[in-house]
């Protein structure tokens, strides 16, 4: 056995000898052959192949793109450099944008942007009067009857609200020394979460498996998907975390005060929290059906590792050390209490009779949908979405049916549809009327389902469908433009 091993260990050797004398001929025909070239061409091919090398490397190696679409980018930006086209490109966007802008932001008959401070102050009795009169009765749409997908939550306790707000509305997160009973909310309200999706005292599919690379740093899962409801399978997505040892978080911005007070109900719908094994992180919003104001929102771990990830340290500032737990420093703690405040004021019962009634009216909606002639529902939504499409005609034309009668619907895209968010705003009454104003406007498109689309329906379809992406992200940096702009259109 020892003689075997010897002398294929002897042959290997005579292998490698052998070709290191080839290499080493080759390499002196290519010194022999180079030293005819200048040196500083050689430098400078050199130079050039490497850089093509490295390009090509970080081209292949951008994950985030398939190579038909980077291909195609790289297409669209160097037909929007060439003189002509670039040219006529520039001026349809600017066209474009204008007609976003114009059509956007429009302001009552005689009313106009206010852009420098008045010379003194106003009284109270004056402020009050400008607000409702010039800013509070721009408001057009009727977001009270729940005629408004999602955006608005709840109509409950302004009252209530305003007067915990007014108690800190000048306390500062920063210094919570001076404001120790909004830091105890704030840690409060994290426990309370915590409690609620299953966490412990530490907490703070297969098309998924074939995306995992070395540069996967997270596997992210919703509960449910924006905008079509459906809930994405988070114990398999848990169970890829584990085996290639990656975080994995749960986006509950829409779901989380529902989903779990779902299962609490009786609801028949699978876990989404940290009893499921692999799961890292959750993040949740309290002003959506949390029914707390705007502005707050919570992001919970499994471990405090991962909790440390988002703290701010600054040992070295001039000003002193310097800490934060978010990314933001300064922050109002009238909005943490008006928070602690609604959780206070729902309470475990509360939450999931809400629950129960929201799911059971985007049941009806979804049922009642299905039935009418020429449209169709995306998916199976499991939560309180759910996304109108179809199959006959330019779904953004029934958009602007329902804009017309004061429905305001997110616009979807990949594939076009026209998102329904149910909330507590949307009654009985309110399902109904929806139900009635999709019957008779899709009743009145059927007439001629192969028409254009116009208006505001007719760029959503073309932002839907545009090869060029970039496009559309002008498209709508023009509308974020439009949006800081004092141009009075009337």
């Amino acid at each position: 056995m020892d003689i075997h091993i010897d002398s294929v260990f002897h042959s290997f050797l005579e292998y490698l000898s052998l070709g290191g004398l080839v290499l080493a001929e080759a390499l002196d025909h290519l010194d022999d052959t180079l030293s005819e070239w200048p040196p500083v061409l050689l430098v400078a091919l050199t130079a050039f192949f490497v850089t093509v090398a490295m390009e090509m490397y970080r081209w292949y190696s951008d994950s985030d793109l398939t190579l038909m679409q980077r291909g195609k980018r790289k297409f669209f930006k160097m037909l929007r450099s060439a003189p002509i086209i670039g040219s006529k490109i520039k001026k349809e966007l600017k066209s474009t944008k204008t007609n976003i802008a114009q059509s956007s932001f429009k302001l009552p008959k005689g009313e106009n942007y206010r852009t420098t401070l008045p010379k003194t102050g106003l009284s109270h009795q004056e402020l009050m009067s400008v607000v409702k009169k010039n800013y509070k009765n721009l408001e057009e749409i009727d977001w009270q009857k729940g005629k408004v997908s999602g955006t608005v939550y709840t109509g409950e306790n302004h009252g209530i609200m305003g007067q915990v707000f007014e108690l800190f509305c000048n306390s500062n997160l920063l210094q919570p020394g001076v404001f120790p009973g909004v830091r105890k909310m704030e840690a409060e309200i994290v426990a309370m979460c915590c409690d609620i999706f299953k966490g412990g005292p530490e907490s703070c599919g297969t098309a998924m498996k074939k995306m995992i690379n070395k540069n996967t740093c997270m596997l992210v899962v919703s509960a449910p998907c924006f905008p079509h409801g459906i809930i994405d399978p988070i114990s398999e997505v848990a169970k890829l975390g584990l085996k290639y040892n990656i975080p994995v978080h749960i986006d509950m911005c829409m779901g989380g005060f529902l989903y779990p007070f779902l299962r609490l109900g009786g609801h028949d719908i699978p876990p989404s929290d940290f009893s499921v094994a692999g799961i890292t992180s959750i993040s949740a919003d309290l002003h959506k059906y949390g029914k707390a104001p705007k502005g707050s929102s919570v992001v919970l771990y499994s471990d405090q590792k991962y909790r440390q990830g988002q703290f701010f340290v600054s040992t070295d500032w001039v000003g002193g050390v310097y800490a934060s737990p978010t990314l933001a420093g300064t922050r109002s703690g009238a909005v943490i209490a008006t928070a602690w405040a609604t959780l206070m004021l729902q309470g475990l019962d509360g939450y999931i009779q809400h629950a129960d009634r929201v799911i059971k009216t985007r049941e009806s909606i979804e049922k009642r949908l299905r039935e009418i002639e020429g449209i169709t529902v995306i998916g199976q939504p499991k939560v309180s979405a759910v996304t109108i499409a179809s199959n006959v005609f330019d779904v953004f034309r029934l958009g602007t049916c329902l804009t017309e009668k004061g429905w305001q619907m997110y616009t979807v895209q990949n594939p076009s549809g026209l998102c329904v968010t149910v909330t507590d705003l949307f009654n009985k009454e309110t399902a109904n009327q929806l139900i009635a104003d999709v019957e008779e406007g899709t009743a009145q498109i059927m007439k001629d389902p192969n028409a254009k689309a116009e208006g505001m329906a007719a760029i959503y379809g073309m932002a839907s469908t545009l090869p060029d992406r970039s496009l559309v992200s002008d498209f709508i940096c023009g509308y974020l433009d439009a949006f800081y702009s004092t141009e009075s259109h009337q």
